[in-house]
């Protein structure tokens, strides 16, 4: 009966990789590449995918919500009256935020 989601984090740089001066433009464009902001990360699209294939879609309700990354698996075996809307709302409530922390 369990159900679950994740969210696919953003990729940052480091403090370090943040202070670097002098770079090349091939490291410059690889820097670039690793700043991502919160909406469809590349962590979310290779788990979201990862997913589809390992949970069957006839076993499990497939949620994804892109702008923030997060994705939900819910099972359908699980009758419980408005479990979408209630998981939605818990996930939301507890692991979405609007602005991200400071690192």
């Amino acid at each position: 009966m369990a159900s679950f989601g994740f969210i696919g984090s953003n990729t940052i740089l480091s403090a370090k990789e943040k202070t670097q001066k002098n770079l090349t433009s091939a490291q410059e464009k690889r820097q670039e590449r690793r700043r991502e902001n919160n909406e469809n990360t590349r962590r979310f699209r290779i788990y979201a995918h990862l997913s589809k294939r390992i949970f069957n879609p006839d076993d499990y309700l497939h949620l994804e919500d892109v702008p923030n990354s997060s994705y939900l698996i819910l099972n359908r075996l699980n009758k419980e009256p408005d479990l979408v809307t209630k998981v939605a709302q818990m996930f939301e409530e507890n692991y979405l935020r609007d602005e991200p922390d400071n690192l």
